[in-house]
């Protein structure tokens, strides 16, 4: 588990959150676990799933490609992310 929030309060994680992203730098650095409650109150971080604890497990599950061809609605594409752009980058 980590911890993140801004210390001044107002911004930060609230219900409905869990498994959202926590991304610093461009990197994906954990999951959303649970915040206080009420949410964004100063000096009170939310807590993370630090994912870098379960990289060699998802890449396995993943099966080596952590990116992978996925649409979204009808309007757009399949996309894929280069793998230099790989979400795990700077674990």
């Amino acid at each position: 588990m980590l911890c993140a929030g801004h210390w001044e309060g107002g911004k930060d994680t609230c219900m409905g959150d869990s498994g959202g992203p926590l991304i610093c730098d461009g990197v994906l650095q954990g999951t959303t676990s649970w915040g206080g409650n009420p949410c964004a109150w100063p000096r009170r971080p939310s807590m993370f799933t630090e994912l870098k604890l379960y990289k060699k497990w998802i890449e396995v599950t993943m099966g080596g490609n952590p990116c992978c061809p996925c649409t979204f609605l009808s309007k757009l594409t399949s996309t894929t992310l280069p793998s230099a752009l790989s979400p795990f980058s700077g674990l």
